[in-house]
């Protein structure tokens, strides 16, 4: 049954033409997420396969630890055992 918007009369035509851009704009959104989702598989397999290699040096810089911590006095000794017994110089910690 058609309806009166203002001079027009609307019918069935119209919306066929909705329902139409409805899905053009579904398929355009569906079409962007299936890029993006390639998009990240690609990459993910990429990386999987792939390693970058860094070059081995001899001279070992030195680091500071910065530890943000508030209330942790259960758990901050280990923490700080730990840092010390790393691999790492400990001139250069």
């Amino acid at each position: 049954m058609p309806f009166a918007v203002g001079r027009e009369t609307v019918g069935k035509n119209h919306i066929m033409e909705y329902s139409q851009i409805v899905g053009i704009v579904f398929l355009v959104l569906w079409a962007v997420f299936a890029i993006m989702l390639l998009h990240f598989f690609v990459f993910t397999v990429v990386g999987i396969f792939t390693r970058k290699t860094f070059p081995k040096t001899e001279e070992k810089l030195r680091y500071a630890v910065v530890v943000s911590a508030r209330n942790e006095e259960r758990v901050i000794g280990k923490l700080i055992d730990s840092i010390r017994a790393s691999s790492y110089p400990q001139e250069k910690l």
